[in-house]
């Protein structure tokens, strides 16, 4: 059973904000199982939705004595479709008391998705005021964004976290990366990479602040891949750009990745190119090889002498095959050319 629509919301790129205030009389009037507040509608990648809470839990079993949260697409949405979506409830003082992220695509059609045991019902339940985070990636989003970056380091992205990084204000997780801290916020993270929001998942019941030691990569390239992640914006040189083509890897950021190896390929020379190619192929650097792998067709005479060609045998065999597949290619044309 459903009260009447409540709280104000505000969207920005694939966010909604839910403001819902004196939470406690809601709290007390929804007092039964399956009974429900329910947010404005809003409208986020050519899609209309609707959020709904279950203060009391909802239908399921596993949900009493918790709090339910599901989103809904409206009736009005006239096509099945699949997205990921994550929450994060804020309390009256600006503090995360839960998060839940879906990092696998779900098919939404007129049945909500959620979590009916996201939070214990007496955490908030003195609660006047609430907010609740929902961001949103439909499959229109997740396949514009594995679109490589032609040309700009900049790669559209909401600035509205911009100086919420390294702010302790609303932080729930602490990195400790030499000797140093950075404060940072799950949902900023988890929205960005898989691997945070799995990391993040595990600590949906505990309902704590977190910390990670980072021990495999250096301050200054950690703050600029979480700064990446704030405002869609980095500034890499040669250097940083080689380690942080690992730490992209690591955590899944696609188009870091992407403008990493375009920055690392202005730099191959006839000593280094074996070393790029070798970076290429631990960390699966699609761009990188084929660039790399261009570079050594086209300087071709320059190399064989050079000592570094003596280490290709360490390649394993696939990818000698790419190389050399590479070199034919190149070959074929400039025959047919002539």
């Amino acid at each position: 059973m459903a009260r009447s629509i409540v709280g104000d919301v505000y969207t920005w790129s694939t966010v909604c904000e839910w403001k819902i205030q004196n939470y406690t009389s809601y709290n007390s009037l929804t007092s039964g199982k399956d009974m429900y507040i329910r947010s404005p509608p809003f409208h986020i990648q050519k899609q209309t939705w609707h959020l709904r809470m279950f203060p009391n839990g909802s239908k399921d079993k596993a949900s009493e004595n918790y709090v339910s949260l599901f989103l809904y697409p409206n009736k009005n949405n006239d096509k099945l479709f699949k997205a990921k979506f994550s929450y994060t409830i804020l309390n009256s003082e600006q503090k995360v008391v839960a998060s839940f992220y879906n990092t696998k695509l779900t098919m939404f059609n007129d049945r909500g998705r959620g979590k009916s045991n996201l939070l214990k019902s007496d955490i908030i339940m003195k609660t006047d005021n609430i907010i609740v985070l929902c961001k949103i990636f439909t499959e229109d989003t997740i396949i514009a964004e594995t679109i490589p970056v032609k040309s700009s380091n900049k790669v559209q992205n909401s600035k509205v976290f911009k100086d919420y990084l390294d702010n302790a204000q609303f932080s729930d997780v602490k990195f400790f990366v030499e000797d140093r801290t950075i404060f940072a916020h799950k949902i900023v993270l988890a929205a960005h990479s898989s691997v945070f929001a799995d990391m993040f998942n595990n600590d949906i019941q505990e309902n704590r602040d977190r910390i990670e030691i980072i021990e495999d990569i250096k301050y200054g390239v950690f703050y600029k891949l979480l700064r990446f992640m704030y405002t869609g914006e980095t500034e890499l040189s040669e250097k940083i750009a080689r380690e942080m083509l690992k730490a992209s890897e690591k955590y899944k950021l696609t188009k870091l990745k992407h403008i990493c190896e375009i920055e690392m390929s202005k730099n191959f020379s006839t000593d280094n190119i074996i070393e790029y190619l070798n970076l290429a192929d631990m960390y699966e650097a699609k761009h990188l090889k084929e660039k790399a792998m261009d570079f050594i067709v086209s300087h071709g005479q320059e190399m064989i002498y050079q000592p570094v060609v003596d280490s290709l045998p360490t390649f394993h065999a696939e990818f000698l095959k790419d190389v050399f597949q590479s070199i034919s290619t190149q070959l074929n044309k400039k025959r047919k050319i002539c």
